[in-house]
């Protein structure tokens, strides 16, 4: 899978604020979300609901792995 792009101001995990949009790889797909990869190692997890402006029952409508 591909490293995800890491920006120089978010190495850590305390450097993360409510609201920042970042780009990463998709790890893991599971039904309530996704667990993506922003390079601090440990995987976020993205929420169903804020995969998608449309309704999907489940992540795999959404996203998929890489």
């Amino acid at each position: 899978m591909p490293k995800p792009i890491l920006r120089t101001d978010v190495l850590e995990m305390k450097d993360l604020k409510e609201g920042m949009v970042l780009k990463g790889t998709v790890r893991n797909v599971i039904d309530f979300g996704a667990f993506v990869d922003i390079g601090v190692h440990q995987d976020g997890l993205v929420h169903v609901s804020q995969i998608t402006d449309k309704f999907i029952k489940t992540s795999t409508g959404g996203c998929q792995r890489g």
